[in-house]
């Protein structure tokens, strides 16, 4: 007995502090009597790294202990909790990696237990004991992986609000019980789980992933409070019950890799919280009409070759995921807000909508459109994939603005696709990986906002995560910045290999450069003679295995005011000023002759590049109002 053990209130031990094997005899713990805290535990692994139980009792266990609130103990070395424990005042069990098959024999009173945390117990085939416990509010069953069945009583826990039973993979079913406080169920990996039936209408968040479940039941449609189902590799389910459509309150729908699912039920404009939708690896051909999603994604979908024109109408559109749809041969107009568009290894996509979105204003920022391994792309798609960044780029310049006034230092949209050629836009270009330029006076003015980059690249069948580093120098001193253009070839930590030379676009609002400008004496012009270079480089740092063939940039300025006077008499009609018609799309048009180009003209200004600054924002920006 230790001394002054009726004294002690807690009990702490650090498993990772004990360096061997250390044995104890079966009174360790007797005399304590007003002990109310015994937690045993690991700082460094609370998992199952160290296999090795470091406290043993070789006669056994007592614990004559009425007093304990808070019992933790990982890797319980015993069958169950030893009889003469009295558990009327726990409140926290938790036996996390534990050797029990039952919790204690009996049910004894344990009315004050509201939370229980047995995960990875894989010996514990039942539960049971706790049919008193019905104050219980959290059970954690994880990785329970003996486990056959749930006790009937359980229906007597009024106060459950969270079930786990992750990883069960000998439970097969749940008993017919009605768990009136449940809101959260976790099914997930349960292998042989085949029948779910409702078993609290309170539920919020139903996870059967991993399950053999086929079908949902009818009255799925009670749960009127579910945000989030989760049917992630349901590979037996093969149809959604109309009633799903009743689900006014679901916000998540995960349904990846349910490969039998071939259509969705009619929502009929019901569904309206939905926001993310998953359907990728789905058999699934008809897009549903719920305008409410904010992420779509149907990747890996073989039998999608269109998608239909009313994707254009989900305006609270973000991302839209169509990577490796196989027989996607056309993208109809996409919505104006969205910011994430993926199709890569769309092998057959040739045809893409033009304008590809229709541009508004917006407060997105951070955008992407990935169009890499599209190598069945016709040239007008990839012009009008050139053309759509080059409005992007004047839309985030504007939104950075807005929001925080620009300060954001890295790249902020860029898109790739395959292609071997710059979009003539550009006013910088030069062979290989470094542009060296020479520019007007004052050309750092105030309203410069942005800088486009641009690069064709070789990546030679490269499969690496890819880094590219722009470095800018100005007279002798330099900064950089990254572009993570590993993005554009990466896939969930898989990287697919990128067969064809292909054009690289982005955006920055050059703010490491407008430091380095800072640097110089403010009575003096910044510097004129500058250059870019870009160089890439594995995820390791390493040298990649592709090689930039190309490189340029534009500049890109904030727009002015631009103010058409009405015609004054009939004789103008129609004719108005080249410079004051604005296209659908905010952009001059019928521009004079000699003016086609705001490369050209950019290059040919040697004095002030005032006017050269306002001729290229003209036609490189887009100044749309609602």
């Amino acid at each position: 007995m230790v001394t002054g053990a009726s004294k002690l209130r807690s009990i702490l031990l650090d498993l990772s502090e004990v360096k061997r094997k250390t044995s104890f005899q079966s009174q360790a713990f007797a005399g304590m009597s007003d002990l109310r805290y015994l937690k045993i535990y690991s700082s460094k692994c609370p998992q199952e790294c160290d296999r090795d139980n470091k406290l043993n009792f070789p006669d056994g266990l007592q614990l004559p202990l009425s007093e304990v609130r808070c019992f933790h103990w990982l890797k319980f070395p015993l069958k169950e909790v030893p009889e003469d424990f009295n558990p009327e005042n726990l409140v926290d069990l938790k036996l996390p990696y534990s050797e029990i098959e039952r919790v204690w024999e009996d049910n004894k009173d344990a009315s004050k237990l509201r939370w229980v945390d047995l995960n990875h117990s894989r010996k514990l085939s039942i539960l049971s004991g706790l049919g008193k416990a019905q104050s219980i509010e959290y059970l954690n069953l994880e990785g329970c992986t003996a486990l056959t069945r749930l006790h009937e009583n359980m229906e007597d826990m009024k106060c459950l609000v969270f079930l786990n039973l992750r990883g069960c993979t000998s439970l097969k079913s749940l008993p017919l019980i009605k768990l009136i406080s449940l809101k959260t169920l976790i099914l997930s990996g349960c292998s042989k789980f085949k029948a779910f039936h409702v078993i609290s209408d309170k539920l919020e968040a139903l996870y059967l992933d991993g399950t053999k479940v086929n079908e949902l039941p009818v009255e799925i449609g009670v749960l009127q409070r579910l945000v989030l189902l989760n049917m992630k590799d349901c590979k037996k389910l093969k149809k959604l019950p109309c009633s799903l459509r009743d689900l006014e309150a679901l916000e998540q729908l995960i349904l990846s890799g349910c490969s039998k699912l071939k259509e969705f039920p009619e929502t009929g404009g019901h569904v309206s919280s939905l926001e993310i939708m998953l359907l990728d690896g789905t058999a699934i051909k008809d897009i549903p009409d719920i305008f409410s999603v904010r992420r779509l994604c149907l990747s890996w979908n073989v039998k999608i070759s269109r998608l239909p024109d009313l994707i254009s109408r989900f305006l609270r559109l973000q991302s839209l995921d169509l990577k490796h749809c196989k027989n996607l041969t056309h993208v109809p107009q996409l919505p104006p807000n969205l910011q994430c568009l993926d199709v890569r290894g769309c092998s057959s996509l040739k045809t893409i909508a033009k304008p590809l979105v229709c541009s508004v204003p917006t407060g997105q920022i951070h955008s992407k459109f990935i169009f890499t391994n599209c190598n069945e792309l016709e040239k007008t798609a990839k012009e009008e994939i050139a053309a759509y960044a080059e409005r992007k780029c004047q839309l985030v310049s504007s939104a950075l603005k807005r929001c925080n006034g620009g300060c954001v230092p890295d790249i902020v949209f860029d898109t790739s696709f395959p292609g071997c050629e710059m979009p003539s836009w550009f006013c910088h270009e030069a062979i290989g990986s470094l542009v060296e330029f020479e520019l007007p006076p004052h050309w750092d003015h105030n309203r410069l906002s942005g800088i486009v980059l641009c690069v064709v690249v070789s990546f030679k069948n490269c499969q690496d995560h890819a880094d590219m580093t722009v470095k800018f120098t100005g007279e002798g001193s330099c900064t950089s910045i990254t572009w993570k253009v590993g993005s554009l070839i990466e896939q969930d930590n898989e990287v697919d290999r990128v067969e064809s030379d292909h054009v690289l676009i982005g955006y920055t609002n050059c703010l490491n450069f407008r430091k380095l400008l800072q640097c110089h004496d403010p009575r003096k012009c910044a510097p004129t003679k500058a250059s870019l270079e870009f160089s890439v480089t594995t995820g390791t740092g390493g040298e990649a295995s592709f090689e930039v063939l190309r490189s340029g940039f534009s500049f890109v300025f904030e727009p002015e005011e631009i103010k058409v006077p009405p015609p004054r008499s009939e004789q103008f009609k129609g004719k108005t000023k080249n410079n004051g018609t604005l296209d659908s799309n905010g952009s001059f048009k019928d521009q004079p002759k000699g003016h086609e180009s705001p490369k050209g003209h950019f290059e040919s200004c040697t004095g002030s590049c005032t006017t050269c600054e306002a001729h290229c924002h003209g036609l490189i920006s887009e100044d749309v109002r609602p």
